[in-house]
């Protein structure tokens, strides 16, 4: 039984009303015209897994278009034409190719319906260049997810509403203008929960839009200036988890943007500074640890966790000091 089909540099004109092939499951198609998405997507109703290459000079015009409108739910249930997972390739070389040996950069929303079954949408890029066009597709394409409804998606069934949802920035670079067009279009994500962004450097406005619905921040490897913005664009933050790649330089940065948006809802703080890291670059100064102490005391009433793992004090005092903050939050119950 045939399951995937595969497409490249190709033109298929397809009649109003295409005969089906519900076996497939899986598409991927590279190079093709973009009138051919429109005849393609409705003749494979079973279709789980879509893998598009675009063009950079696609994403401005017809392209995202029709794969959104054509991945719609026409006559069928959406339960049945929602996808596991999308992915859209911007080949944005100029042989149109990704060269071999290039990184890869992406913004991921990963969700769940009530059904509890887990969708993706992904696109991605050449790491360091083209972020604009980049997030430009992710902003075309996110109504592929059902999440925008007023993209004219339609209204979704009750049971069909989606949760859990979480977005994933990956190896990106992105400038405060593009920066600002994403956390625009994630406020009507009104189910985003959880944010990770790994190895990138995000440029904030001095107003960032807020996100308000994100109570769980996962960091690794982000450029330090990208805390303040970052921090002060979730105020309803519960949960962080930072891997540091410099003690001394991001815990102050971490605790001077904690102190500026409040910290009070926080329940749990974990800084993590990886066994890779050379010894110096582990250590904190008393200052350090005492600015921590101090924010931890005074305002972060709801703490329950603080987790330091890999960080080393100059002086032992200096770790007695922040256990004696600690016992001043009474819903305190785990310093590890």
């Amino acid at each position: 039984m045939l399951h995937t089909l595969t497409i490249s540099d190709s033109s298929i004109s397809f009649p109003p009303s295409p005969p089906e092939l519900p076996s497939f499951t899986h598409l991927s198609a590279e190079r093709m015209t973009s009138f051919c998405y429109e005849g393609i997507l409705p003749s494979i109703p079973g279709v789980r897994d879509i893998d598009v290459s675009i063009d950079a000079a696609e994403i401005e015009t017809s392209n995202t278009f029709q794969i959104t409108t054509a991945s719609r739910p026409m006559t069928r249930a959406m339960d049945e034409q929602f996808f596991v997972h999308i992915r859209l390739h911007a080949s944005l070389t100029t042989d149109r190719k990704i060269e071999s040996g290039e990184t890869i950069g992406g913004i991921s929303l990963l969700f769940e319906d009530q059904t509890k079954k887990p969708q993706r949408l992904n696109v991605s890029g050449v790491r360091g260049r083209d972020e604009e066009a980049l997030v430009d597709l992710f902003v075309k394409t996110k109504q592929l997810t059902y999440l925008n409804l007023g993209s004219g998606g339609g209204t979704l069934h009750k049971k069909n509403n989606v949760q859990n949802t979480r977005l994933e920035i990956e190896q990106c670079q992105l400038s405060t203008k593009m920066t600002e067009k994403l956390w625009s279009c994630l406020r009507s994500f009104t189910s985003l929960n959880s944010l990770t962004i790994s190895d990138s450097s995000l440029s904030f406005p001095p107003s960032p839009p807020d996100l308000p619905s994100v109570t769980k921040l996962l960091t690794v490897s982000v450029t330090s200036h990208s805390y303040e913005g970052l921090l002060s664009s979730l105020p309803g933050l519960r949960r962080i988890g930072i891997t540091i790649d410099d003690a001394e330089r991001d815990i102050p940065q971490i605790t001077a943007c904690l102190r500026r948006t409040g910290g009070q809802q926080l329940t749990h703080i974990n800084l993590y500074a990886p066994s890779s890291l050379p010894s110096e670059k582990k250590s904190v100064s008393r200052e350090t640890m005492r600015g921590l102490g101090l924010l931890i005391r005074e305002q972060t009433k709801n703490l329950q966790v603080l987790w330091l793992h890999g960080v080393k004090c100059t002086y032992e005092e200096d770790l007695v000091y922040l256990i004696e903050c600690c016992r001043h939050v009474k819903t305190m119950s785990q310093l590890w």
